[in-house]
């Protein structure tokens, strides 16, 4: 199974905590696993918040994907979003 690690710094990456809506530089770590050739699971987090998602692949159509993902998932700033999205390859 594969396994994707990311851990970086980048520029205004991370919403401070403190109600104020600033976004600012830090630091985030990422995991990626492949669960089966068609199904993938993704942690990620930033200083402030924790983002998780997950991907399918459509075995009938081997260049389509479905992928789904929650920002923010704890409401830690009060920011939480989900996102959908459908991508075909060429």
């Amino acid at each position: 199974r594969p396994i994707q690690l990311a851990v970086g710094y980048g520029d205004r990456i991370t919403l401070s905590d403190d109600g104020l809506g600033r976004i600012d530089d830090g630091a985030f770590i990422g995991l990626g696993v492949g669960v089966s050739p068609n199904l993938s699971v993704s942690l990620s987090a930033t200083e402030t918040q924790l983002n998780a998602g997950i991907g399918f692949g459509i075995p009938e159509f081997p260049n389509l994907s479905i992928g789904m993902g929650i920002f923010d998932v704890t409401d830690n700033v009060e920011r939480r979003q989900f996102s959908l999205s459908v991508s075909l390859g060429f």
